[in-house]
């Protein structure tokens, strides 16, 4: 098995592909954390995606605190039985 060592800048590399917009200011501000990897070297990946990560995690904890409803989502139907 093969891994890249190759520092950033080196080799073949892909553009990053551009997030769409949540319509969530922090989740879009984490996404666009990870655009930044191609510019950074591997060994500092870890440590995007634990920001990222955590970012994330306090969005979705507040979700969890506040049951109202998402604008634009709807609630799943109950079976009646």
């Amino acid at each position: 098995m093969e891994h890249n060592t190759e520092e950033p800048g080196q080799g073949d590399s892909q553009p990053a592909e551009q997030h769409q917009p949540t319509g969530e200011p922090r989740v879009d501000e984490a996404l666009q954390s990870l655009d930044e990897l191609g510019s950074l070297p591997v060994s500092a990946h870890p440590g995007v995606f634990e920001q990222v990560h955590a970012s994330l995690q306090e969005v979705l904890g507040e979700l969890d605190l506040d049951p109202g409803p998402v604008a634009g989502a709807q609630r799943p139907q109950r079976l009646s039985g």
